[in-house]
């Protein structure tokens, strides 16, 4: 009985297995003939991809074939997982082979599936981008791209059907975003009507390019409803195609370049609407000559031009992925125009026109609350419009912050004209007077008196106790810029006494400011004039001896006007300012004494003047070096005081007697033509070193004069006596010259060593008994 049992269920069995056979047979005969209608379906004469055209009829009637076979196909899988699957433990083998000819016929029902979809959505597509409506489309081709996102079968790319779909889809997104950029184009376009091509073409190539100030934008019609709805839809389509972004950086690129541009540098510019058949063209032109506009117009123009572009295009909305992953907001155009342009627009604005609206005087800062209206005015319609955000505060922050601005402006048009003065010329002078009262300064107010403090200095300068010398500066010339310079630091304190104590401080610094900007500046700048011209040289000096002599009690004066926690002082600035004159002057001596030293090479060490020649040649050099000497005196005389300048050519004439004499006591032999002729030579010397301390008032044969000069040469130049004495030594006798030495107690005993003069006499005087005579008592 068991056996028999088995025997019908392995008969059952075996024939529900011929059936499912038979319409497995059968649904991939109907496959292959689905195939082939498809294949005539999708190929004719011109392939829309590769080598392949759809039909819409026909491919909707193939459509509902595949869905019938699809259905059947699912019926038969689940009589397999119901009927079959019981029997595995009898026919492994057969069922495995069942299911690998399912699982091949369910992924050509999937290709095929897919192929009609992408069919459809190809059709729609076209449909909608030629009847315009661009964001349908845009949702379609969105559609195809993801459909082919995923593979549909192992080795996808070797189907050629598919891969022809996938390229015919990139072409379709290609032409799409082509399409909608020239709408983009025919709705919103620039042209430069002053371009520099067009304006002259014998312009001079190579001078530079000049600003196009003409320039017209077409935009859509505001009031027209077609023209939105276009607008909207093409809007739409660039935002989920990715690219709106690409198009609002352009066109905010351009109203950078071609009109903010022109508000924030012209004067006037005027904006003039104009009506089109289609949309409306707007005329931006800068009329008058171009110069500094005041902040009203700026933010008139501006204002108007984004009002334009708000109601023609900028007030459109879309979605916006903007704050996490998969957030959208719906946000306007105008404030994607804002995230891209706005900080630069405002960086324009503040450097280009706000920064010049800052006052820089006390009176024009009272009135700086209109500015500070306005500006908070043009922040609210930004805001308004969506170009900046409420949080935005660049504008307000800087106008808010006027009393900071206005110091800084202050300080920096104060350091901006001492670098002026400092870099004008040093030639023009002026005389600066010991005659003057010790606290004679600039006038700091209307009336010219001098504050509380200047009297109380010049009471004390009266006191009979002190020297009438004090606080007085000694007669010389000064440099005209320098005493600008000065007056400069004097008005900027004053006025730093009646302003704010943030703005006294800063403008405190600002002075010091000054006279450490006059140290770096002033000995950089003019530093070829003052290392070759020493009547610029002895200038410098003066002008950093007169800074340093006011450093001493500048500081004092304002020291009661100014907060207290100012350490109001400029004496630590002193001998910078000081080291900076001396030492220039210092390297003009020493090269002036090297000027000395080279013209009296050509002395050649004064030997054997007896002959005319070398006679000769030494008289050259010695009216060379005392030319020069007269031509320092002339330039300095006038220019240094008076102590100074004696100073100063006292120790030059010292540098070139010390050397004659240095190379006349070094001879070896000296004949009594030579003497007499060295002390020709030595007398036109001393001769004019009694002039080179004679002034312009004085009178050359005044005994009284001569008297004065010759006290100044023995003062001012060390080695004067000694030259006297040479003198004498060159011109006199055995005895007369023992005679001064007198026991070494004598003046000649005082200027020479013994071996030197010893040295001058065996030069001298022959080798006799009386020249050894006089030798041995020169102990």
């Amino acid at each position: 009985m068991a056996s028999f049992v088995a025997e019908v269920l392995s008969s059952a069995g075996q024939m529900e297995r011929e059936e499912i056979n038979e319409k497995l047979s059968m649904l991939g005969r109907r496959m292959e003939e689905l195939k082939m209608e498809i294949h005539s379906a999708t190929s004719g004469a011109s392939a829309t991809f590769t080598t392949f055209e759809p039909s819409f009829d026909v491919t909707t009637t193939l459509a509902d074939k595949v869905k019938a076979i699809s259905e059947e196909m699912q019926e038969l899988s689940e009589k397999i997982d119901t009927d079959i699957k019981g029997q595995l433990n009898i026919s492994t083998g057969e069922f495995q082979s069942l299911s690998r000819q399912l699982e091949q016929v369910t992924m050509v029902m999937s290709v095929l599936d897919k192929l009609s979809k992408a069919q459809q959505l190809m059709e729609n597509i076209a449909t909608a981008t030629s009847n315009g409506k661009y964001s349908e489309a845009s949702s379609s081709l969105l559609m195809l791209m993801e459909a082919f996102k995923k593979p549909t079968c192992e080795r996808q790319e070797e189907v050629k059907i598919l891969v022809a779909v996938r390229i015919q889809t990139e072409v379709l997104k290609q032409k799409l975003i082509q399409d909608l950029s020239d709408t983009w184009k025919e709705t919103v376009s620039w042209t430069c009507l002053d371009a520099p091509s067009v304006r002259s073409e014998k312009r001079d190539p190579t001078a530079p390019e000049e600003e196009a100030k003409q320039w017209e934008l077409k935009l859509p019609k505001s009031d027209s409803s077609s023209e939105q709805q276009a607008l909207k839809e093409m809007v739409t389509a660039l935002e989920a195609l990715g690219q709106l972004d690409g198009r609002i950086q352009t066109l905010g690129r351009q109203l950078v370049q071609n009109v903010f541009s022109l508000a924030l540098r012209w004067p006037k510019v005027a904006v003039k609407e104009t009506p089109l058949s289609q949309g409306k063209k707007v005329l931006i032109k800068a009329e008058s000559e171009r110069k500094q506009p005041n902040c009203v117009d700026v933010f008139s123009i501006i204002g108007n031009i984004l009002d334009l572009l708000n109601d023609s295009l900028l007030h459109v909305e879309v979605e916006w992925r903007g704050g996490g992953e998969g957030h959208t907001e719906r946000v306007p155009l105008m404030s994607l125009l804002g995230d891209q342009i706005a900080e630069k627009v405002l960086d324009g604005v503040v450097k280009e026109c706000l920064s010049h609206s800052i006052p820089s005087t006390n009176k024009e800062l009272e009135s700086f609350h209109e500015v500070v209206a306005v500006t908070q005015k043009f922040q609210d319609k930004l805001v308004s419009l969506g170009f900046v955000s409420n949080s935005s505060r660049t504008l307000l922050d800087y106008v808010q912050n006027v009393n900071v601005l206005f110091a800084n402006k202050k300080c920096q048009d104060i350091l901006e004209r001492a670098r002026s003065l400092m870099t004008t010329d040093i030639h023009d002078t002026v005389q600066i007077s010991s005659d003057a009262s010790p606290g004679e300064l600039p006038p700091l107010d209307k009336s010219g008196n001098p504050s509380k403090e200047k009297q109380r200095k010049i009471d004390a300068a009266s006191d009979p106790l002190l020297s009438n010398a004090t606080f007085r500066m000694p007669t010389c010339r000064i440099s005209v810029c320098v005493q600008e310079l000065l007056d400069l630091a004097y008005l900027t304190l004053n006025e730093a006494s009646t302003s704010s104590p943030q703005c006294a401080v800063q403008m405190f610094y600002a002075v010091r400011n000054i006279f450490e900007l006059f140290c770096s500046v002033f000995p950089t700048y003019h530093s070829h004039s003052l290392a070759n011209f020493p009547q610029l040289t002895a200038l410098h000096h003066n002008n950093c001896m007169y800074l340093a002599h006011h450093l001493l009690t500048l500081g004092h004066q304002f020291k009661h006007s100014l907060p207290a926690d100012v350490s109001s002082t400029f004496v630590d600035l002193i001998p910078g300012v000081r080291g900076l004159g001396t030492s220039s002057f210092l390297d003009q001596m020493n090269t002036q004494k090297g000027i000395l030293e080279q013209y009296l090479q050509g002395a050649d060490g004064f030997t054997a003047v007896d002959e005319e020649a070398n006679y000769a040649s030494a008289e050259r050099s010695l009216k060379q070096s005392l030319h020069q000497l007269t031509h320092l005196q002339k330039v300095w005389q006038d220019v240094l005081p008076s102590s100074v300048y004696r100073k100063a050519i006292g120790s030059l004439f010292n540098s070139l007697i010390t050397q004659v004499m240095d190379s006349i006591t070094s001879l070896e032999d000296i004949s009594s033509e030579a003497a007499r002729k060295l002390f020709m030579l030595l007398k036109l010397v001393d001769k004019k070193g009694a002039v080179l301390f004679l002034t312009d008032k004085d009178d050359s044969e005044s005994k009284s004069a001569s008297s004065k000069a010759k006290v100044d040469l023995h003062r001012h130049v060390p080695k004067y006596a000694k030259f006297t004495e040479i003198q004498m030594v060159l011109n006199g006798s055995l005895q007369e010259i023992a005679d001064r030495w007198a026991e070494g107690m004598g003046p000649l005993a005082a200027e020479f060593p013994p071996n030197e003069l010893k040295q001058l006499i065996r030069a001298l005087f022959q080798n006799t008994d009386r020249r050894a005579g006089v030798l041995a008592k020169m102990k």
